[in-house]
């Protein structure tokens, strides 16, 4: 295609400008920021140390983008400009590129805080975070300038979405996980298992801690975030490390950050 000729031509001169050992190895370390480790981190924190409904919220926004990135990448196949000029890589991933899941990532944070957050400072940091992610997609090679507006356009539709339906649904969350997990796997069977398993322990565990409330204590709500954390990773990584017990480790994984973690942290405190 042409217009990835003038794009391709576009990273090279970002390359010609600004690359370097340091700021290869900088960008390579901030693609952390492009991973469901990452996404887990930032959710639990806003979940059990700051809001828990709105983190809630933010959490199925989460998985729905997800959902839609995976479709639209199959939908489009359109390669990366690491898969097309191997030049420009470094780094790069086998998947399609189109639209960009890293952009869509930071459109949903920039656009949940300015909606949500009160204090300009937090909305200032949430843009600049947008931004940065967006430029770095684009010097690592993984993505074109087209892939991040389309990341950008969807993540707006989704954020739309959530100002306008989830308030609606809010208190049926339970019931919503439950049948989006129906509909992951109607859509995509057992390429959907992974994310289907863990938004069905997800609902579960909603359904049992429906009423729940943060710990009023700081240093009890910051005890729950790292056991949710630890738990949540370990079934994570269980799951993706032997795929005989993939299911339930990642149905548990759900299950364990929506409801069991916590409760296990109220019940050493008690």
């Amino acid at each position: 295609m042409k217009i990835h000729q003038l794009e391709l031509s576009g990273i090279h001169h970002i390359h010609d400008a600004l690359r370097a050992p340091f700021t290869d190895q900088f960008f390579i370390w901030w693609s952390y920021v492009d991973t469901p480790w990452f996404s887990i981190l930032f959710l639990a924190t806003i979940i059990y140390l700051f809001n828990r409904k709105e983190g809630i919220s933010l959490l199925f926004l989460f998985i729905i983008s997800g959902v839609v990135n995976i479709l639209l990448k199959q939908y489009f196949h359109m390669p990366r400009p690491c898969q097309i000029d191997p030049s420009v890589a470094i780094l790069c991933l086998k998947s399609f590129g189109f639209p960009s899941g890293a952009a869509q990532t930071g459109t949903l944070i920039a656009g949940a805080a300015f909606v949500k957050c009160r204090h300009m400072g937090y909305k200032i940091a949430a843009a600049i975070f947008a931004l940065f992610l967006y430029f770095s997609r684009i010097y690592l090679g993984v993505h074109f300038f087209t892939d991040i507006l389309g990341g950008i356009a969807v993540g707006i539709g989704l954020i739309f979405i959530y100002v306008k339906l989830f308030p609606l649904i809010e208190k049926h969350w339970a019931k919503f996980a439950y049948l989006l997990t129906a509909l992951l796997f109607l859509i995509g069977g057992a390429k959907m298992l992974a994310v289907g398993g863990i938004t069905l322990g997800i609902g579960i565990g909603l359904q049992l801690s429906r009423g729940q409330k943060l710990p009023s204590s700081r240093p009890t709500r910051i005890l729950t975030l790292f056991t949710v954390l630890i738990g949540t990773y370990g079934l994570i990584y269980l799951g993706l490390t032997h795929t005989a017990i993939q299911p339930l480790a990642l149905l548990l994984a759900g299950l364990w950050f929506s409801h069991l973690g916590s409760l296990l942290t109220h019940q050493i405190k008690t």
